[in-house]
């Protein structure tokens, strides 16, 4: 991924080698672009861990992750992401980590992808892994907020489920 983006012109701003191995769980790529009235630049973060909490990096078995992961092709390159599951159980807890910053187009993005994914996700896999990573908080708030904003996205049953995580 690294040398992909490299060869695009996306640029890191590391500080010195080897520094965001050691400090976060990213390192952020950056591309300027020639007509800032338009765009200015595109940040893309090539992620070796999910939660910027030790902690709760540790409690994901990223074997199962990475044994899950649906392949893709972007631009004619061949990529993985995340199985709709495992995206929706982290994409909870990272908007929940952000919920200070709250900026609609996330939550309309993610909104967007749960009416798309809504009948291949196998909720009961949803469930039990927000269980086993520790990250039920994140599926009730961000069900919660989803519901208020746009009711009946998710499913009344999965409502409820989640709101009898613990």
């Amino acid at each position: 991924g690294e040398r992909l983006l490299r060869d695009q012109g996306y640029v890191s701003d590391e500080p010195w080698a080897g520094f965001y191995q050691q400090y976060s769980i990213n390192t952020p790529f950056v591309k300027q672009f020639p007509n800032p009235a338009y765009v200015k630049n595109v940040t893309i973060e090539l992620h070796w861990g999910l939660m910027h909490v030790p902690y709760l990096n540790s409690q994901i078995n990223f074997k199962g992750v990475f044994q899950r992961a649906v392949p893709l092709e972007i631009s004619g390159e061949s990529v993985f992401s995340l199985a709709p599951e495992d995206h929706l159980v982290y994409t909870c807890a990272h908007l929940l980590h952000h919920h200070r910053q709250f900026i609609l187009a996330r939550w309309y993005e993610f909104a967007l992808w749960l009416r798309k994914y809504n009948e291949v996700i196998d909720w009961q896999a949803v469930f039990e892994r927000a269980h086993e990573w520790r990250l039920s908080a994140g599926i009730k708030y961000t069900f919660s907020v989803i519901e208020q904003l746009w009711p009946g996205i998710i499913p009344s049953e999965r409502l409820d489920q989640a709101s009898n995580l613990k």
